[in-house]
């Protein structure tokens, strides 16, 4: 719609509607397309043998700067190194937060839960 057109619609809807009318949203604004604060996440889901990889971000409890040091990076990538049913690929540790890429690695021979 036009600026001239809109105008015209919203002075008939208050019009119509009375006082309560003007407490509502603006008119353009509910022609406009929402917009997300974050993305959106879908699951993952496993088809046919296809290789499954996850991006991770991982923050830290109110976004503390507790990771800005290497002794915190030492104790996080050890693990990593170490653990069979995850392999980690790239990643990132910034002070407060951390981006990796990581896949399945094998299937465990006994359940996690049973």
């Amino acid at each position: 719609m036009e600026g001239g057109a809109l105008r015209r619609v919203a002075k008939a809807l208050r019009r119509h509607a009375g006082p309560q009318a003007r407490r509502t949203r603006p008119l353009h604004l509910l022609f406009q397309k929402p917009h997300r604060k974050r993305p959106a996440h879908f699951p993952s889901v496993a088809v046919g043998f296809q290789s499954i990889i996850i991006f991770l971000t991982l923050c830290t409890r109110h976004r503390k700067p507790l990771l800005a040091n290497n002794e915190a990076a030492r104790l996080i990538i050890e693990p990593w190194r170490a653990a069979n049913f995850w392999r980690v690929g790239r990643y990132v540790i910034m002070p407060n937060y951390i981006h990796l890429f990581c896949a399945p690695n094998t299937v465990p021979a006994q359940p996690l839960k049973s």
